[in-house]
């Protein structure tokens, strides 16, 4: 007959995570910033990013589990496709000059920027987890972010 469970203790989170750190460096285990996610009934993913692990790190992570492949994609930058959707045609029905003016600029800033790498988007599968990780670059996130700005300059 089995005796009954005892209540667990209460547990301190930052101390059992900077053990986990320590215990983990002490095997010579290799700290992934997150945890797989179901992706299927065949695997895992776990997503990462430059705020979670640099490029340099996520290869080595790669080579730490085995992996014999590294998937690599980039995303170039045209102006015409990229800023399309989020410009569309606003600037003709825009009776402000103003506007019109501040989108004519930053059209023509998008366009210098043709053919640049926008996005880097890395890969690796091991023991059934794809490990997925990417950044944007951060003129991009400026060119969307100021885009988004102007198209909300005259709405009620």
């Amino acid at each position: 007959m089995e005796s009954p469970r005892r209540p667990a203790a209460d547990v301190d989170v930052d101390q059992l995570a900077a053990q986990v750190t320590q215990l983990a460096f002490s095997q010579r285990l290799v700290l992934v910033p997150a945890t797989p996610l179901p992706k299927s009934c065949s695997g895992h993913l776990v997503l990462l990013g430059n705020d979670d692990l640099s490029a340099a790190d996520f290869c080595q992570l790669a080579a730490n589990a085995g992996a014999r492949l590294l998937y690599v994609q980039t995303e170039a930058f045209d102006a015409g496709s990229d800023l399309a959707l989020t410009l569309g045609d606003y600037d003709q029905s825009e009776p402000d000059r103003t506007q019109r003016a501040k989108l004519a600029e930053l059209r023509r800033e998008a366009e210098r920027l043709n053919g640049r790498v926008r996005q880097l988007e890395l890969a690796f599968a091991a023991k059934c987890v794809l490990h997925y990780w990417a950044v944007t670059a951060d003129w991009y996130d400026s060119l969307v972010r100021r885009a988004a700005e102007l198209l909300r300059y005259d709405e009620p």
